[in-house]
């Protein structure tokens, strides 16, 4: 998505996004994500940066080699479905990515078929990639695993795959069991692809939730561009459902970017609070709060 040269600079893209925020609230969407040309500009339209992937550059000698306790095979592209085992709580685990169909699978392979393999049967862990030439780089387009053991077995392949190359590069999620675990000297990390949430409608993206808590707290949300979402919103939250409704007064306060960062998990609520961007009335009120907007990793798989 591009604004033509001869437009730039006339206001287009600006009056833009702010008539696709409400028509895509009008559509049921609660939230929206992008990746960013510049974070900066999206900023003043309710978005902020949250979620990336780590993107790890390891020499092969530097390489964990842990045992492969699973099978292994190679996952031809009409077969692909079969990585829901692994990719489904992968991502249940995560905030940010999508459900995938059988299209959206052949989408995310792209025009040219990489080879896919996967570990375990059922599939607890998978991988693409791609490799050049001798003493080049092992490229691994995208990794999930739903298991220890498959996150394992995926690194003892990925170990023999590339013990002829000179590098091996690939991407884990903010929660890199890598940089928990397998960090040794030698390896990098950069922050690729970060992306940018925005909530549009602040008490159906509440209502959407799914807690084992209890509680109740209210809360303001400043949106200067969809003030329907200000409230204040009283939210009341049990295992049974989370029910929102208007409400006088707020516990505490924060502006639509912060609170997008809070709802997705990444930076946690109580993180922006340390950072002084909640204004906190009510400390109890607060304190609930965070039983239901919990702290979660942010990662999207998708590139759109």
């Amino acid at each position: 998505v591009a604004t033509l040269t001869e437009y730039r600079q006339t206001g287009a893209a600006t009056a833009f996004i702010e008539a696709l925020l409400p028509e895509m609230a009008s559509r049921g969407h609660v939230i929206s994500s992008l990746y960013a040309f510049k974070e900066s500009y999206y900023r003043k339209f309710g978005y902020e940066t949250c979620g990336w992937r780590w993107k790890i550059s390891c020499p092969q000698s530097r390489f964990p080699r842990p045992s492969v306790t699973l099978p292994v095979r190679q996952i031809a592209p009409e077969d692909v479905e079969a990585l829901d085992g692994a990719y489904l709580p992968f991502i249940a685990a995560r905030s940010g990515s999508c459900v995938r169909s059988l299209a959206d699978w052949k989408h995310r392979l792209g025009k040219k078929t990489p080879m896919i393999y996967a570990v375990g049967d059922p599939v607890e862990g998978y991988f693409w990639g791609s490799m050049e030439q001798f003493w080049g780089d092992l490229t691994i387009g995208e990794m999930a695993w739903g298991t220890k053991r498959g996150y394992e077995s995926l690194l003892g392949v990925m170990a023999g795959m590339g013990s002829n190359q000179s590098r091996i590069i690939w991407n884990e999620p903010p929660d890199s069991p890598f940089l928990a675990s397998y960090l040794d000297q030698g390896a990098s990390f950069e922050v690729a692809r970060p992306t940018m949430f925005r909530v549009l409608d602040v008490p159906g993206a509440l209502r959407g939730l799914k807690t084992a808590q209890a509680g109740s707290f209210s809360i303001e949300v400043h949106d200067a561009l969809m003030p329907q979402n200000a409230g204040p919103w009283r939210v009341v939250f049990s295992p049974e459902g989370v029910h929102v409704e208007a409400t006088d007064s707020a516990d505490f306060a924060m502006d639509i970017r912060h609170f997008s960062q809070a709802y997705m998990g990444q930076p946690s609520l109580d993180d922006l609070a340390r950072q002084g961007v909640v204004t906190i009335a009510n400390v109890a009120g607060f304190d609930s709060a965070t039983r239901l907007l919990t702290p979660l990793p942010v990662v999207c798989m998708e590139f759109f």
